[in-house]
């Protein structure tokens, strides 16, 4: 019985997870100031070579939930949430790449014996963990009873670690860090995809495709306001 109710979820609690993660997963001030935090803590943490520090990293990050918006507009069908949220993913990993890069340049000689750095290997493991992972974090939204392992689910999903890898790499021209930063991060990005589409199928959410596009169009609305008040106010 316990496990039929763990592949069930009603209309209202599909409605309140797709509001939920849209919400969450809006380019606000708080998202912003979290990912800078965290690309610098990362980047920090790699160049000192302490792992603690890069997991502290990883559990401040908000990039898991745009990432899985992606996948819950292909779930509903809903091409304006995909778009939307591929945007602040893409615009994300740019942030992160360039604090990354810019830490990696400022401290040049966090390379030399970096054990770290020296483990970044590509592995197809990779996709199994973030495939696991990008389940868990999906089941973990859509059911407040394990809610509470979204932070544990942070830290298993390796998202941001490879990129300031990537932005360190380009910071030091090093050519087979950037490359096995960026097989690296597109196995973990796959993963996390083709986990969280596995469950949200399975959850029915396809059914949730109104609700999805009403709050992608409210969401909209309320963008034209803020840019219609900025206008009048820069007027005056």
């Amino acid at each position: 019985m316990a496990d039929e109710q763990l592949l069930k979820v009603t209309k209202r609690e599909q409605e309140k997870v797709v509001a939920g993660l849209i919400e969450k997963s809006r380019p606000t001030s708080p998202y912003n100031l979290l990912l800078i935090f965290s690309a610098i803590i990362v980047a920090c943490g790699i160049l000192m070579d302490n792992t603690p520090v890069i997991i502290g990293g990883m559990l401040v990050t908000p990039m898991l939930t745009p990432i899985l918006a992606i996948v819950l507009g292909i779930s509903t069908g809903e091409i304006g949430l995909v778009n939307r949220s591929l945007w602040i993913t893409l615009r994300s990993i740019l942030m992160v790449v360039i604090i990354a890069l810019i830490f990696g340049f400022l401290f040049s000689d966090g390379l030399a014996g970096n054990r770290f750095i020296e483990s970044i290997q590509p592995n197809i493991l990779y996709v199994i963990v973030s495939l696991i992972s990008g389940a868990a974090a999906t089941f973990a939204w859509t059911n407040e009873d394990i809610n509470d392992a979204l932070p544990g689910v942070a830290v298993a999903i390796s998202i941001v670690p490879p990129l300031a890898v990537l932005g360190i790499g380009i910071g030091h021209f090093s050519a087979n860090l950037i490359r096995d930063s960026l097989v690296i991060f597109s196995l973990n990005f796959l993963g996390i995809m083709m986990g969280s589409l596995l469950v949200f199928s399975l959850l029915q959410f396809y059914k949730a495709k109104k609700v999805a596009h009403k709050q992608i169009i409210v969401e909209e609305h309320e963008k034209e306001s803020v840019k219609k008040e900025n206008e009048r106010e820069a007027k005056k």
